[in-house]
């Protein structure tokens, strides 16, 4: 692993966690999480205990947070056995303090965790599974002048139907598609696969859009995409 300088030493980090740095970098990756499966499921307990299990003094931010979540859940009446998380390859990570080329910190990535690859399509880099991707071919896409909901609706139809993934809109505060509906959309491709007539549907939207596929095999994988803005 490259060793960079103001490295921060993070501690059980997951491959998501790592994407979710560089998002609030700035940095434009579209993101498929190795798919859950059932078994995989923790349960409010169960991720009670694990944290406890851990020295006080040894828990990270993250997990003293989730921790009192839990505890406050479970006085509030939230069943033992609710599902409030699931199961990801956890690591230890350095994740540097200062500028760093995205190469850099995606190649340190996956080799801590073998599971992903990446590749780079013009600005974005896309980071998904080796195996089990949703990524099938598809007989291409086609959208002629059309408004921000119909070609969402467009996009449902040709990608996300025949590629088995459930379309959500994640958002917290003002929607950011309301920058996009009174604006006209059209794109058009031949035959390729699910990643790069997702990748390109994101781009005709924006150029900051990107996407991020997460779930449970075989009942629901999700897909979700949106603009990515620095925080400072």
């Amino acid at each position: 692993m490259p060793t960079f300088s103001q490295a921060e030493q993070l501690v059980r980090i997951t491959a998501e966690e790592v994407i979710e740095r560089l998002w609030r970098g700035g940095t434009l990756v579209c993101f498929e999480r190795v798919h859950n499966q059932k078994t995989d499921a923790v349960t409010l307990k169960a991720q009670i205990q694990s944290i406890e299990k851990i020295l006080v003094t040894q828990r990270t931010p993250r997990e003293r947070e989730r921790l009192s979540w839990g505890i406050k859940s479970q006085k509030e009446g939230m069943s033992d056995d609710m599902i409030v998380n699931w199961k990801q390859k956890e690591f230890d990570f350095e994740y540097p303090d200062v500028a760093t080329d995205p190469k850099e910190i995606l190649d340190a990535l996956i080799k801590v965790d073998v599971d992903y690859t990446w590749e780079q399509r013009g600005r974005r880099y896309l980071v998904y599974p080796k195996e089990g991707s949703f990524n099938c071919s598809l007989p291409g896409f086609t959208a002629e002048q059309f408004k921000f909901w119909d070609f969402v609706e467009a996009a449902q139809e040709q990608i996300f139907t025949p590629s088995r993934l459930n379309n959500i809109f994640v958002e917290l505060g003002r929607p950011w598609t309301l920058d996009y509906q009174d604006k006209t959309f059209s794109l058009t491709l031949g035959p390729s696969d699910s990643r790069t007539v997702l990748t390109a549907f994101c781009d005709t939207i924006d150029p900051n859009v990107v996407w991020h596929v997460i779930g449970c095999d075989p009942d629901w994988v999700n897909v979700s995409y949106g603009p990515i803005k620095p925080k400072n």
